[in-house]
């Protein structure tokens, strides 16, 4: 293996030859190292670039003044070497052989970094349920108690359809954002026969409702079948 963009300037202590100005290779920022007319600093191709970084201004962590065109973030050296099947152990072998040694302030530049992303929680109006008993909803696992309302069957399927909010039914929590999904008629046509000749609701999440605006599952339509959540 030759000499190459991994164990360049400023991974290494030795500083090449070549052109002084700093360069994208392989995702890294290193010394470009093209040979330079006699007394020039850079190489011809550098000349002409508006934004030349001298190595001088490349420092642990990133440049000391302005960044490269494009610079996105500073890559990790160490995820670099293991895309391409390399390592430390590796790399040290090979700079060896060209009396160089890793400088490793810059090696361990970036240390890459985990981030968990939370993803909003999202329920339907849990204040639009029918009156059940202690062990049906126990058997349903539903965390929030249930909620009590004088509306008939016809008034709570158009609140479902409709989308329209209201004030009488609204939890007392305001802790928490929720979203009300919005639902229309759904023709079932599967082969589950409990759900066939049925009045159906679907929301935007394929969460399947019956007229009394309960949740019985999510609708899979690839194969056709509305999955109960709670079996």
């Amino acid at each position: 293996m030759e000499l190459n963009h991994f164990i360049k300037y400023p991974f290494v202590n030795e500083v090449g030859e070549g052109c002084k100005a700093i360069v994208r290779k392989v995702g890294l920022y290193v010394q470009c190292n093209r040979t330079c007319k006699s007394g020039k600093d850079y190489c011809k191709t550098c000349s002409f670039s508006f934004n030349i970084i001298h190595l001088n201004n490349r420092v642990v962590g990133g440049f000391k003044g302005d960044k490269p065109k494009l610079f996105d973030k500073m890559p990790c050296f160490r995820q670099t070497l293991k895309k391409h099947g390399l390592n430390i152990t590796k790399i040290k072998k090979e700079a060896e052989k060209f009396n160089l040694t890793l400088n490793m302030d810059f090696v361990n530049e970036v240390k890459e970094k985990q981030s968990t992303k939370r993803r909003k929680k999202e329920r339907i109006d849990v204040s639009v349920v029918n009156d059940t008993s202690d062990e049906e909803e126990e058997k349903r696992g539903r965390g929030r108690p249930k909620k009590l309302n004088n509306k008939d069957e016809s008034d709570l399927i158009n609140d479902l359809i409709e989308n329209e909010p209201d004030e009488s039914l609204s939890s007392d929590d305001d802790s928490d954002e929720e979203i009300v999904a919005t639902a229309i008629p759904f023709d079932y046509t599967g082969s589950q026969e409990e759900y066939r000749d049925k009045s159906l609701y679907i929301d935007d999440c394929n969460r399947i409702y019956d007229n009394q605006c309960l949740l019985i599952g999510t609708y899979n339509k690839r194969r056709n079948e509305i999955i109960n959540p709670f079996p």
